[in-house]
């Protein structure tokens, strides 16, 4: 889909039908505070639409769901919001047919990272192994009680895949073991 950026006569908002759209915006011109309606992550109102705002200083890299990197490389778009971060900000779809892997994980590392909670949009999130959601459910339950995790596993058994996304994890207090 080509990007399509619109500004509308909506006062100070200028507006926008996407991501690639809101990233091929033209620092020039755009001053720091300048408020952008994203319509949705890659379509309308697939849930990944919201506020942002422009800077001209980097607010951190891009995350692609709440930081947003011009293609100029001359300013930044800051999703504001307040509340928990929903997946779909990151690209999840939910829709039973799309890997979401990567978004949901992307969505709850920002979450824990910066003390949010994480809101997840109704939808099927299928794509995932069930090994890959054993961990997923073991970092969200010791997370929600602020708990470490101890995982042992023999190296040659089903589990074995479960040790290995804890293992890749351990920015949320995991420790592993064989």
């Amino acid at each position: 889909e080509e990007p399509i950026a619109v500004t509308l006569a909506t006062g100070d908002v200028m507006e926008v039908s996407n991501y690639s759209a809101a990233r091929a915006l033209s620092s020039v011109g755009l001053t720091t505070g300048r408020q952008v309606r994203v319509s949705g992550y890659s379509s309308s109102a697939d849930g990944g639409g919201g506020n942002w705002v422009f800077r001209d200083s980097s607010p951190g890299a891009d995350n692609n769901g709440t930081i947003l990197e011009l293609d100029d490389g001359d300013g930044w778009l800051v999703r504001d919001f307040s509340g928990p971060v929903d997946l779909k900000w990151f690209g999840a779809k939910g829709d039973d047919a799309t890997d979401d892997t990567t978004p949901v994980l992307a969505a709850l590392t920002y979450a824990k990272a910066n003390g949010y909670k994480l809101y997840i949009s109704p939808g099927t999130y299928r794509k995932i192994t069930g090994n890959e959601a054993t961990a997923l459910g073991i970092i969200a339950a010791a997370s929600l009680a602020d708990k470490d995790v101890l995982y042992g596993s023999y190296p040659i058994t089903p589990a074995s895949n479960i040790l290995h996304e804890l293992a890749k994890r351990k920015n949320f207090r995991i420790k592993t073991f064989s």
